[in-house]
């Protein structure tokens, strides 16, 4: 069952506008103390509060997470991101090669003419953005219109399809009780689209594995468990070169690496958009539990929550996971001459709830292998070949449970086989993939979380070596990570 939200009155923006706190550095349990920034709040309002509530640039009282992309932290391959807090995963298929992402750049004019909806990057025209440098912090304008820095990430479609997806370390538990996980973004589609263009999605899995997806060509990344919303077509919304519209388009429930339920569409009850542009940041709040979610948002000019989903009777199979926030793009020039290179912009993300341990993780380098005028960044597992890479300065102490989380491009049925610091050899099988049309054999990029005993892992550097049996096609696997959940 589905039904239509509505929204209530606004209360004007505190005087400065700020919907940062105070501009000091992102933090976890609680946030920054506010300091007169409002925010929507669950009837469509502006400011959570309440008694004895701490305010913080996310808008929720009492956030166990909030990040507002002060503070950045570059050396790693996830450029200004905090990977202490966050894991940034990348997908860039093309028709001759897996694992490829060429350099991005502004682009004014392609084969047959003009392209449309050009993309800047810290608001700016740019060329030769390569990785890690696709994510940084800038300076940018909040739904209230205050300036603030945000991050920036970038990626060219390559004329196929890819995406960018930011995982949360820290665990969300909503056992028992509705969750709030809040967010903001310019959530532009192509305004041009019958099947190609730029949208973006949030997903919340029960375990960690990178990078959760439906389905694409060459992809069916559907998690072990989870459930995911994409605003990717909005084909029900009016749309102009000058007035561009979203709304929620899909709602993905999957269980066992297969879907459970889909929504499509005008299986959704709400019949409104919201409005959006680009560099135009729209608010967010989801409300989710174990039987029902609502989506609110914020047009990009307006203070209010507009537009309002209702999910009902949704029955998930787990109640406590990892929140991901994805960029997909597919071949957006083929419709309309849009840009297949394109931005997308992101600021105060956060959730509620009890403020869990936050799992250490350990991110295996991306390869830098040269390839086709761009970087093959994941490494080639076909015809029997083995992949061997370091986690160093590993620290176990209190770890209870670690896991190896990594995106393989695979076949189902092959046979994955993965040891630790040279000791005995785990197998595993891919399963099959499912999309809601039934099940999928051919090549496919995929996630995983495998389990990685404690006994085989050692403190300091950490050696993994990866195979797969008898891989015949472009076979291969990326993002490698080293988790280690503690009871800190």
């Amino acid at each position: 069952m589905l039904s239509l939200g509505c929204s209530g009155a606004a209360t004007p923006p505190a005087a400065d506008g700020g919907s940062k706190a105070g501009g000091g550095s992102s933090s976890s349990g609680g946030g920054h103390a506010s300091g007169g920034g409002s925010r929507p709040d669950g009837s469509g309002g502006i400011g959570q509060g309440g008694e004895g509530s701490t305010e913080n640039s996310c808008g929720l009282a009492g956030a166990a997470f909030c990040e507002d992309f002060e503070d950045p932290k570059p050396g790693g391959r996830a450029g200004d991101l905090d990977e202490s807090r966050w894991h940034f995963g990348r997908w860039g298929h093309t028709t001759t090669s897996m694992f490829l992402r060429q350099p991005s750049e502004t682009l004014t004019m392609r084969s047959g003419g003009p392209v449309k909806y050009q993309s800047t990057f810290c608001g700016e025209e740019f060329s030769g953005i390569n990785m890690p440098d696709d994510v940084r912090y800038c300076d940018g304008v909040g739904p209230f219109g205050n300036t603030s820095k945000q991050l920036n990430e970038v990626f060219d479609d390559q004329g196929d399809f890819g995406y960018n997806s930011m995982r949360i370390t820290q665990p969300f538990d909503f056992t028992g009780r509705t969750g709030a996980v809040v967010w903001e973004v310019d959530a532009k589609i192509n305004p041009d689209n019958i099947g190609h263009g730029w949208w973006f999605e949030i997903w919340v899995t029960e375990d960690p594995g990178p990078m959760p997806y439906h389905n694409a060509p060459t992809v069916i990344g559907n998690p072990k468990r989870g459930v995911g919303f994409a605003f990717q077509f909005a084909k029900r919304c009016q749309q102009s070169p000058t007035n561009w519209m979203n709304a929620l388009e899909t709602v993905h429930i999957i269980d066992d690496y297969h879907p459970t339920r889909v929504l499509q569409g005008f299986d959704l009850a709400s019949t409104t958009c919201f409005k959006v542009a680009d560099a135009k940041l729209n608010r967010f709040r989801l409300e989710i539990s174990k039987d029902k979610a609502v989506l609110r948002a914020s047009d990009y000019d307006g203070t209010e929550f507009t537009y309002s989903e209702t999910v009902e009777d949704m029955n998930l199979p787990f109640e406590r996971g990892y929140v991901h926030f994805q960029h997909a793009q597919y071949n957006a020039h083929k419709d309309g001459d849009a840009s297949p290179v394109q931005t997308f912009r992101w600021d105060n993300i956060g959730f509620d709830g009890p403020a869990l341990p936050v799992p250490r993780s350990y991110q295996a380098a991306d390869n830098t292998q040269s390839k086709e005028d761009g970087i093959y960044f994941g490494y080639d597992l076909t015809g029997g070949k083995t992949a061997k890479l370091d986690w160093n300065d590993v620290s176990l102490e209190g770890a209870e449970r670690a896991r190896f989380n990594f995106n393989l491009h695979s076949s189902a049925g092959s046979r994955f086989h993965y040891r630790f610091n040279g000791g005995g050899w785990h197998d595993f099988t891919v399963p099959q993939a499912g999309d809601e049309n039934g099940q999928v054999s051919s090549v496919l990029f995929r996630t995983f979380s495998l389990e990685a005993p404690l006994s085989e892992l050692v403190e300091g550097k950490n050696t993994v070596e990866v195979s797969l049996d008898g891989a015949e096609f472009t076979e291969g696997i990326t993002n490698l990570e080293l988790f280690l959940e503690t009871g800190e």
